[in-house]
């Protein structure tokens, strides 16, 4: 059985985009979608095993929960009727909700709000906490971001090689579902000489070693020199969805997720998707 796409919602309008998002890629891979939300209120014995309450015997937070989900699921089918949609809330936190969901999903979708100087303390509650954590692909659709629904262009960030082949495989899908292009974009230092002709071989046998012989997409490269952030979030400001790679960190529980992925998580103009190597 096709792993399903997971989304998680919280009420806010960033979330339903997320729920938008999730929605096309459950279609476009032919899969259902799980929309979740997480209230500690169901914790409490008491009023789980009321059997069936009526409204006005829920409190105010059950009550906002299941309404949260109910319109997350309605806006899901709207959008998408071919897809089967199934809800739940969960009595945990956020983020241990979707890391868990994650395990048995093709991929895990998320909503960010904030603008200006406020965003990185909004993304970091869920979104930067399921991305570090998930052992599933995490995608994370901030409030406002470009999604082209017909033509775009998927953008991969090529860093270490260690990291470098589950990436370079969900962004070929990625690509190749919607009909679009793969640039995979690599930073070079701003050396001279001898030194940057060698970081630049060395930079191409590295795109020769990750990238497929017969890729099923239209695939380009770049090699920009600069800093790596800065030259990935350029190369994504018109693109429909940014790939980065992640990698498990040596005795600690959850991914490396280093300045480029925290860059492209904070300020990049469309969905990023960050992929763990497992």
């Amino acid at each position: 059985m096709e792993l399903p796409v997971v989304v998680g919602v919280d009420g806010s309008e960033p979330g339903m985009e997320a729920v938008d998002w999730a929605v096309d890629e459950a279609a476009l891979r032919g899969v259902q979608l799980r929309v979740l939300h997480a209230s500690l209120w169901q914790r409490f014995e008491h009023y789980a095993s009321v059997a069936s309450p009526t409204e006005a015997e829920q409190p105010p937070e059950w009550v906002l929960a299941e309404r949260i989900l109910a319109a997350a699921q309605q806006r899901a089918a709207r959008r998408q009727p071919e897809v089967h949609v199934t809800g739940q809330v969960h009595g945990s936190d956020p983020v241990d909700m979707l890391v868990r969901a994650g395990e048995r999903a093709a991929m895990v979708v998320t909503g960010a709000r904030g603008r200006g100087p406020v965003r990185e303390t909004l993304l970091g509650s869920v979104g930067l906490g399921t991305a570090g954590r998930a052992t599933c692909p995490t995608v994370v659709v901030r409030d406002g971001a470009r999604t082209p629904q017909r033509a775009g262009t998927v953008v991969l960030g090529v860093g270490a090689r260690s990291q470098g082949a589950p990436a370079v495989s969900f962004a070929c899908q990625e690509a190749e579902e919607r009909g679009w292009d793969l640039l995979c974009v690599r930073a070079l230092g701003r050396s001279t000489g001898s030194e940057k002709a060698a970081e630049r071989a060395q930079a191409e046998e590295l795109l020769s070693a990750i990238l497929p012989s017969s890729a099923p997409v239209n695939v380009r490269t770049a090699l920009v020199e600069g800093n790596a952030w800065h030259v990935l979030l350029e190369a994504a400001q018109d693109a429909g969805l940014l790939v980065v790679g992640a990698r498990r960190r040596q005795g600690v529980f959850g991914l490396e997720l280093g300045l480029v992925n925290h860059a492209a998580l904070m300020y990049a103009q469309c969905p990023v998707a960050v992929v763990p190597r497992r």
